[in-house]
């Protein structure tokens, strides 16, 4: 998890212009906070359709499966900083 959220800071930082980090940050922030309580109330309807080992089982499987968007992901192709582009534009 440390690794990841390294990782996740640095592409952060690397990709957001330096006059939007602030808002970057707090967008995330709710974001993932928003996305915890989605994923308690769809954990709790889950169990209670499916049991609780079913539910349990299908979080594991998101978990475990998560990283997947990345593929997809502009992440893999980038090579430079906003900082860098916001230079190059001056």
């Amino acid at each position: 998890m440390r690794v990841y959220m390294v990782n996740r800071a640095s592409v952060e930082q690397a990709v957001t212009p330096p006059r939007l980090r602030g808002r970057v940050q707090a967008s995330r922030t709710v974001a993932h906070a928003l996305s915890g309580v989605a994923g308690l109330v769809l954990g709790g309807v889950l169990a209670e359709q499916v049991g609780v080992g079913a539910a349990i089982s299908a979080g594991v499987a998101g978990g475990l499966f998560s990283f997947l968007w990345l593929c997809r992901s502009p992440i893999l192709r980038l090579r430079e900083s906003a900082a860098d582009t916001e230079e190059s534009h001056l």
